[in-house]
Formats: structure tokens, C-alpha cells, sequence
């Protein structure tokens, strides 16, 4: 978890012991959010993070469950043993104290679609990806232009939390260019997508997972050309909320995702 500070990231906050997933017809397994383990200032990144990791990751492997595949997961090691023995423990491994955590905060859930300035003075594209799948279809050549794009402009690619593209280091002025060749492709641009449509998530569910129950991804593609889709009004998603689409038998289970949240 990143800490911002005038502007830049100062550190992060490093966090274990996460997990959605449970076993519906075991009731002593459950969710559970990952707790803040330490904070690892920027400049202490390089030599602390990988180090940090490669001790939580082996923890794991030397004091959790290997016998019952539900309950290999660290977030019941934690609940077991104690955050402070897991701390202790990474310590000993690292051979120095670790920093504190710091205190959590999440100002919005924003997933950065559209233009934005960067401080090298170019500009990045936030584009909403359709479910995470980056493909070509009859209406829409979004792999095409993607790859396109990318091969003649080299910008820097990242991938986002919500399944979303951001193309950046791009000059400002091959703006309209980048947005006449979207368009050409039959990409539509973040402004012109309804606030639902931008925060709108699913996994794929029937007929892909066999851990699914119902339609999800199939069913969003429905819903979005469904008159509410539109409506700008009446959603959560203005608040910076996203809707999930999940086949799953209950939020939390197996795959992790939301249900209709």
C-alpha cells in the first residue's frame, strides 16, 4: 500500500495474511482482510522489499498447513500463531527490526481512466478494458489497436486493480491522434462511457469456471446495453464504488471476486 507525501510515494505499507476465498461447506473457513505487516520507506525499497516477501513467502512454506489443502493459506497461519510471532519471525530472517505500519487510507477508488498529466510533461491514457479481456470482436478491434499503438509509440503499459489499461509517457501532442485511432478501432474513450459502464466488473463464470453456479460475465454484457445501464443517477459508482459481476455461490468464495456490489 502505497503512502503519498506532497504529491509522491514516500513508502509502502506491506501487508499479509489476505484471502476471499472459503470453502462454502466448511464454516471454519472464512475471508479475511490482510494485515499491515510494516512499512518500507522508498528509498530502503530495493534492498527491504524482495528480501520481505521471500521471508513471508517462506514462513508459509515451513510453519503452514501442508496436510489440508483448505487451510494452506497464510491468513490462518496469522490467525493461529499471532501478527506479532509472524513479525518476529520475518525479522529473524531479514536479521534487522522492521518499521512500523503505518496508518491506512483510501481517499477514492479512481482507476485513473482518461488523460492525466505526468510530471515529465507527457500525458497517460487510462482505457476501461471490457471485463480484462483484450480482444478483437466484429464492433471493436481493441487488441489490434492496442498493439499497434504500443509498437509506434512505446509508451509504458500497466495494468490496473480493475482490469483496466494505462498507456503513458505519450506526448501531448499525439493526443488526438491516440483518441482518432481508438475511435477508428471502435474503442470508446473513458468520457463517453456512462460512470456504471466505467466501474462495471465480472468474472467469467458459466461456461468457463467450474466453480460457478450462474452467469456473470455473459450477463454483463447484456445488462450493459440494458437502458440502466446509462443511468448516471441512480448508481454507487459515482461514489467511486464498482459493480461485480460474480457466478460464484456467495461473496468470498473460491474465486475471491464481489457479488452485485
Amino acid at each position: 500500500m502505497a503512502h503519498i507525501e506532497d504529491g509522491r510515494v514516500a513508502g509502502y505499507t506491506v501487508l499479509a495474511g489476505g484471502g476471499m476465498g472459503r470453502t462454502a461447506v466448511d464454516q471454519s473457513t472464512y475471508p479475511r482482510l490482510a494485515s499491515p505487516l510494516c512499512y518500507v520507506s522508498r528509498k530502503d525499497v530495493v534492498d527491504t522489499i524482495l528480501d520481505t516477501c521471500v521471508a513471508i513467502v517462506t514462513i508459509e512454506r515451513d510453519f503452514g498447513d501442508r496436510s489440508n489443502r483448505r487451510f494452506a493459506r497464510m491468513k490462518y497461519l496469522i490467525d493461529q500463531r499471532g501478527l506479532d510471532w509472524f513479525r518476529q519471525e520475518v525479522e529473524a530472517r531479514l536479521g534487522r527490526k522492521l518499521e512500523p505500519p503505518r496508518t491506512l487510507q483510501w481517499h477514492n477508488g479512481h482507476d485513473h481512466l482518461g488523460w492525466h498529466r505526468e510530471r515529465d510533461g507527457t500525458s497517460f491514457l487510462g482505457l476501461f478494458i471490457p471485463y480484462g479481456r483484450i480482444k478483437d470482436t466484429e464492433n471493436m478491434q481493441l487488441k489490434s489497436v492496442l498493439r499497434d499503438l504500443v509498437l509506434e509509440l512505446r509508451p509504458t503499459v500497466r495494468f490496473t486493480a480493475q482490469q483496466n489499461v494505462i498507456l503513458s509517457g505519450i506526448p501531448d501532442e499525439l493526443r488526438p491522434a491516440v483518441e482518432e485511432r481508438l475511435r477508428s478501432a471502435g474503442v470508446p474513450l473513458p468520457q463517453e462511457l456512462s460512470t456504471v459502464r466505467q466501474n462495471t466488473m465480472a468474472c467469467v463464470a458459466l461456461p468457463t469456471c467450474g466453480l460457478a453456479l450462474a452467469e456473470s460475465e455473459r450477463f454483463a454484457l447484456c445488462w450493459k446495453r440494458s437502458p440502466m445501464s446509462g443511468n448516471k443517477a441512480r448508481t454507487s459508482a459515482a461514489i467511486g464504488a464498482a459493480l461485480a459481476w460474480n457466478g460464484s455461490e456467495a461473496p468470498g468464495t473460491h474465486n475471491g471476486s464481489a457479488n452485485h456490489a
